[in-house]
């Protein structure tokens, strides 16, 4: 399995969606602060930003994802300099009907889906992390498949049929990876370093590669290097110097995301269990480990 196929895998999510956002006239306003919002423009076009983030400009077939939790600005031009919070009752309203409209007085309109992914995987942060904080395909850029998943999310958010909401969480997920798709063939020819652009060389992708297949191997720099076909010490340089770490800090990282999600899925398995799964063949080790990643012990990350 493909190193990105695999940590897709491992994205597993939980869509919401709010509703659908109704606006017309000038307005401008402020949204609380959500994680992982996605929004998809169905008709019409707006203005958006993060806090003290540039605008963006959001037309018909847009799709838009924060990766970071964030608050975020929704304006009908540019002259709006400052925006309003949503009151109480407009999100009481929101979260009773999933609708919101504002209408102030006549004049062009944007219609939008919105909502967000509740990510259950540990590993999410560790990708997150390296992409841009705002991911916006517009309808320009994006392929024909990613337009029809659009239109056929519009079409079940307009139906009566049973199941509409679950058919648009799915059809937003699909909407999601592609992006993160996108971001990530993006991101790999960005210098600097990260493990996302680390990637593009042939090598330490193997290596990482080798790593992720299986986090149970009690690997060495020298066995990586000897892997993929170089010296341990021209290994240890490029993998630091592409990705911003070492190769078994890269290899903790990802060990101790895996470790949470067996805590967190599978209640009876035994630390020392969970520990050999990872690559440790010392319960202490790995306990020191997992409290100087998450701050707390397996245990009680398992009972929170």
């Amino acid at each position: 399995m493909d190193l990105l196929d695999r940590i897709f895998l491992s994205l597993r999510t939980q869509g919401e969606v709010w509703g659908r956002i109704t606006l017309a006239g000038r307005y401008g306003l402020a949204f609380p602060k959500q994680h992982a919002v996605f929004m998809a423009v169905m008709e019409g076009q707006c203005l958006i930003n993060q806090d003290e983030g540039p605008l963006i400009t959001l037309c018909e077939g847009d799709f838009l994802f924060f990766p970071a939790a964030s608050r975020f600005h929704l304006r009908s031009d540019a002259e709006i300099a400052f925006t309003t919070p949503l009151t109480a009752s407009q999100l009481a309203t929101w979260q009773e009907t999933s609708t919101l409209e504002y209408q102030e007085n006549t004049g062009a309109g944007v219609s939008l889906v919105v909502g967000c992914f509740t990510l259950i995987s540990a590993e999410a942060p560790l990708l997150f992390q390296e992409l841009p904080p705002i991911l916006h395909v517009s309808a320009s850029e994006a392929d024909t498949l990613s337009r029809q998943v659009r239109k056929m999310m519009r079409d079940e958010i307009l139906s009566v049929e049973p199941g509409a909401s679950t058919t648009v969480d799915r059809l937003a997920e699909i909407l999601m990876i592609r992006t993160l798709r996108q971001a990530i063939r993006d991101n790999a020819r960005i210098d600097g370093a990260g493990w996302l652009r680390a990637m593009g060389d042939t090598r330490i992708h193997r290596a990482m590669q080798l790593m992720h297949d299986d986090l149970s191997m009690v690997w060495t720099v020298s066995g990586l290097a000897q892997q993929v076909g170089m010296s341990r010490s021209a290994f240890a340089d490029r993998f630091r110097r592409l990705v911003g770490m070492t190769p078994m800090e890269h290899l903790i990282g990802w060990r101790m995301a895996f470790a949470a999600d067996l805590l967190r899925s599978d209640r009876k398995m035994k630390i020392e269990s969970v520990a050999a799964r990872v690559g440790y063949l010392s319960e202490r080790a790995f306990r020191e480990a997992f409290s100087k990643t998450y701050g707390c012990s397996p245990d009680r990350y398992r009972r929170s």
